[in-house]
């Protein structure tokens, strides 16, 4: 598993294809929070980190938080498959006034976790 340090990025609207999903939010409880998860087709790494993904999104602690979860295939935007077309699965995780985390590859529930609820 390999995580970037958290330092402020720059992220740029994403013109890839994607969709959209909500989940339970307590309204001004917690920061807005969401999950941009770059993701590719015939990846066996993405599947298994979709995974991981929809467990987090299940636990109690992170839906009472409320997050938006957003799939962006990096081979519909020639940008972000030049920044991931070696990482994939990559997800940034962006709140409100903090900086960017990411990370790559192999997926951890219980830091994924640990990172959406601090």
């Amino acid at each position: 598993m390999f995580r970037l340090a958290k330092s402020a990025c720059t992220v740029q609207p994403c013109f890839g294809l994607r969709t959209s999903r909500r989940f339970i939010q307590s309204p001004g409880a917690f920061p807005k929070t969401s999950i941009k998860f770059f993701t590719k087709e015939n990846c066996q790494l993405c599947e298994e980190a979709k995974l991981v993904l929809q467990d987090v999104l299940q636990e109690p602690q992170v839906m009472e938080r409320g997050v938006d979860l957003q799939y962006i295939d990096i081979l519909a935007n020639e940008k972000y498959f030049e920044m991931y077309r070696y990482d994939v699965p990559v997800i940034h995780i962006e709140r409100e006034d903090m900086p960017i985390v990411k990370y790559m590859h192999r997926l951890d529930k219980q830091e994924i976790i640990g990172e959406l609820i601090d």
